[in-house]
């Protein structure tokens, strides 16, 4: 154990901070501008709080614990930026009041921190430096989801200032709240980051991926670690972990996308959970406990849809821990644990609940792209079992393992294993199960609940269970990865083109099931033994997959085609705040990403689907009045009408009403766009200030 001079670390970070500030544009430093912007945002606000609560020894632990109560901490902040005007600079102003006081209550204590090394340490730091870089060489194009987020974190740094949450969505204000992102403490986040940084938004989402990497890591081990209770365990952990999610997509996969709301829940708030719930059961540190309830409420904030998921399976755990062992102490934790994270979710839905009772979307309406994912049966739905095997030959091995971790039955690990495992698996495959839940969550979000599956977890405790064959088990994990990995090596598009064995979810449903019963009566209790064999066997067992993976990996993936930097110029210096763009909905999306306008609609399901936005009949008119075969002026004159329009942008090499358009001049056009003023008092501005004069 080491003492470390806590205040002066802080106030260093805080003085590189500042540097970065000052560093001008496109000075070559981008990767460290960017990390030690991110850096600072996740870790100093919420590093005093941690060390007021009970600083972790672990720095794996305290540091992920940081960038749950950092983004916390930026709650109120983002609210008092939008109720006094004062831009961004309030919430950096009240991140800064945070530190201060924390370290002014925290009396310039130091802190102890356990900094020795060991084998499994040094290679999983070694493993998460090769990976960083892995994940910058292949970064993900913003496309897709991206481009959404890329334009809500635009509205928070370029509106000058945001006034409300109405205004930082795609659609018009008067269109209220994406029920997903209607508090965005994410994209609040992303620019905070933007302005210490001064990186570009899009360049910061893009690359942001390899610097919250460290973050999932040290979550993810400190989870491994706790639960099994060993260092070994919690590489094996780190390392199943890539192999689940990364390796096979791609070489870099889901963790490319670590900048998403959604996925930064998956991958870094989700492990957090777990791990100081297990370190509360062990300890029964009021940090862990406070922890617990913060990164609760940051995912309600961040992507809300996803707390429940966390709950059911931490509720899941409570419920298989009570069947196995029945000790009052350890029972009483794990309900104050469910409790922590329940409790900011509830508080969270009573504001959320309006917003999210406007959404349209439902069952019927989830749409023929999920028609190779679920089982259709009159009024009852479900996944298809093939859903849960998509992810090739680790994912199906971690099913397999679900019973053989389980056997240890007198574990922690043992019961959160099969009670998570169990939950996912019943609710997805079971359509009496799955129903219910997607009315409620819907089948778009209620699919991705195959993301809280614990896969890493299984396929360790299988690993620690096995490991007592040591070679044996290691040659055998070698030779069993390369074969599913030459027969199928999982299938990532977006609908099931080639799906894996779905009987093997049903067979790690039934023979846990039985585990759990024989445990129930004492029947089986085999014991976790030999953790560097298991490092070994789940090493082996990923190797062919992440060999394969890495050597097809995508490297120095292009932008999409992007609108010229002359045209968002234009839009920036005409387009007013409070003014309305009508344009094709794949171009007004690409729009949003680079100026912080308003569109009518966008393309797919982006911006929300709510009986307010009415973002079905807003796509159908946009198509209606660029595409129609037989144009009507009277139709595209009451298609502005309807939805205010005050600007249209059209693309010259797409369809367009030309001859409705020759009314009106445009103050923008190039060979590809031309932006034209179509609302009378915009008519009015622009000529007004074309002429050097103000309109009457």
């Amino acid at each position: 154990m080491r003492e470390i001079p806590f205040a002066l670390l802080v106030l260093i970070g805080l003085a590189v901070c500042g540097v970065v500030v000052l560093l001008p544009r496109g000075n070559g430093l981008l990767p460290l501008q960017l990390a030690l912007a991110t850096w600072g945002t996740l870790i100093l606000p919420g590093a005093v709080i941690v060390r007021l609560l009970g600083w972790p020894l672990s720095p794996a632990a305290a540091l992920p614990a940081c960038a749950a109560w950092s983004i916390t901490a930026l709650a109120p902040g983002f609210v008092l930026m939008l109720l006094t005007d004062g831009g961004l600079g309030v919430a950096v102003l009240w991140l800064l009041a945070v530190i201060a006081v924390g370290l002014v209550v925290g009396r310039g204590k130091p802190v102890e921190m356990d900094l020795r090394l060991s084998p499994e340490l040094i290679l999983f730091v070694g493993g998460v430096g090769v990976f960083t870089v892995l994940l910058w060489l292949g970064s993900w194009n913003n496309v897709g989801d991206a481009v959404e987020h890329i334009a809500r974190m635009r509205k928070i740094t370029e509106l000058d200032p945001p006034r409300s949450l109405d205004e930082l969505g795609l659609l018009p204000p008067e269109t209220g709240l994406h029920p997903g992102y209607a508090f965005p403490l994410w994209h609040a986040t992303g620019a905070v980051t933007v302005w210490i940084s001064g990186l570009e938004e899009t360049t910061l989402f893009r690359f942001w991926p390899t610097v919250l990497f460290p973050f999932v890591a040290m979550a993810v081990y400190r989870a491994g670690r706790v639960m099994f209770g060993s260092s070994a365990a919690g590489v094996a952990t780190v390392i199943a972990y890539l192999g689940a999610f990364a390796f096979p997509a791609s070489g870099v996969g889901y963790l490319n996308q670590l900048s998403y709301p959604g996925y930064i829940s998956i991958f870094l708030f989700w492990p957090l959970v777990v791990e100081r719930t297990f370190t509360y059961l062990q300890e029964g540190r009021r940090e862990a406990l406070w922890t617990i309830a913060a990164a609760s409420f940051t995912v309600s904030a961040i992507h809300p849809s996803y707390a429940p998921f966390m709950i059911l399976l931490i509720g899941a755990f409570l419920v298989v821990r009570l069947l196995l062992m029945r000790e009052r102490t350890e029972l009483r934790r794990i309900g104050v644990s469910f409790a922590a994270l329940t409790v900011p979710f509830l508080l969270f839905l009573v504001w959320l609940f309006p917003a999210a009772d406007s959404s349209a979307s439902t069952i019927s309406r989830a749409g023929p792209h999920f028609s190779s994912l679920v089982n259709m049966n009159g009024d009852l739905v479900s996944m298809k079992s093939e859903w849960l095997t998509r992810g090739g030959p680790i994912v199906i091995a971690a099913l397999l393992c679900v019973p053989i971790a389980a056997a240890a039955t007198r574990t922690r690990a043992a019961a959160f294993i099969a009670g998570a495992s169990l939950t996912v698996i019943l609710i997805l495959i079971v359509p009496y199960l799955f129903t219910p839940f997607a009315h409620v969550m819907s089948i778009s979000q209620g699919r991705r609940f195959i993301f809280y599956f614990p896969f890493a977890f299984a396929l360790t405790g299988g690993a620690l269970v096995l490991a007592r064959f040591r070679w044996f088990a290691v040659a055998g994990a070698l030779a069993l990865g390369t074969v599913l990995h030459l027969v199928g090596r999982g299938d990532f598009s977006y609908t099931l083109k080639h799906p894996g064995p779905g009987w093997v979810a049903w067979l790690a449903a039934g023979t846990t099931l039985v585990v759990l019963g024989l445990g129930v009566a004492g029947k089986v209790n085999v014991l976790y033994r030999g953790d560097s064999w298991a490092l070994g066997i789940v090493l082996a067992f990923v190797l062919p997959v992440a060999v394969a993976g890495i050597y097809g990996m995508k490297i120095d993936r292009p932008e999409p085609d992007m609108i010229n930097p002359s045209l968002v110029a234009a839009v920036n210096e005409n387009v007013t705040r409070d003014e309305v763009v009508l344009s094709p909905p794949k171009t007004a999306y690409r729009l949003t990403a680079q100026a912080p306008v308003y569109v009518v609609a966008v393309a797919g399901g982006h911006g929300g689907d709510t009986k307010v936005n009415k973002s079905y009949a807003r796509r159908l008119d946009a198509q209606t009045f660029f595409f129609d075969p037989s144009p009507d002026p009277v139709k595209e004159q009451r298609i502005l009408e309807r939805w205010d329009v005050d600007w249209v942008l059209v693309r010259k090499d797409l369809a367009y009403p030309s001859s409705f358009m020759e009314q009106y001049s445009p103050v923008y056009e190039d060979k590809l766009f031309a932006l034209y003023p179509v609302d009378p008092a915009t008519i009015a501005r622009i000529d007004a200030q074309q002429s050097g004069s103000a309109p009457n």
